[in-house]
């Protein structure tokens, strides 16, 4: 079990890089991603350490919980991989989402055929309208990032 975050994300970069994605790590959250029916997912471009910062404390209080943490790749970007902290609300969601019964880290990547094509987003007014435009898919995110 990973004890700090700073080794669950060294062992996360190692599984990346055996499963064939890139080691670097974009940290995101569903506030930061917008999916359209062509299975696009619009990311907001973000500075990374503050990705890092909400991966971090998400992580330690998912870790706090004792339910379980997981890692998980969404796609990869150019020479990054997409990815996000998730953690069970209770123990019956732990459950559910096959969690470790350690309360330890579990790491996800997504198989060639459930990949997403990525694009990032810096203007911030194109962000706003595509998140009015499709937030329909608004619910597929929350899927998406558990």
């Amino acid at each position: 079990m990973s004890e700090n975050f700073d080794e669950a994300v060294a062992s996360f970069r190692e599984f990346l890089g055996k499963v064939g994605l890139p080691e670097q790590i974009i940290w995101l959250s569903p506030a930061d991603a917008v999916l359209t029916r062509r299975r696009v997912l619009y990311i907001k471009s973000l500075p990374p350490e503050i990705g890092l910062a909400l991966a971090r404390e998400k992580y330690d209080i998912g870790m706090a919980a004792k339910l379980g943490v997981l890692f998980a790749a969404l796609c990869k970007l150019e020479n990054a991989t997409c990815c996000f902290v998730w953690f069970p609300s209770d123990a019956d969601e732990a459950r559910r989402s096959l969690m470790l019964s350690s309360g330890g880290l579990k790491m996800r990547a997504p198989t060639e055929k459930l990949r997403l094509r990525i694009k990032r987003v810096r203007n911030p007014i194109r962000w706003k309208i595509l998140q009015i435009w499709h937030r329909e898919k608004s619910d597929w995110l929350d899927f998406l990032f558990s």
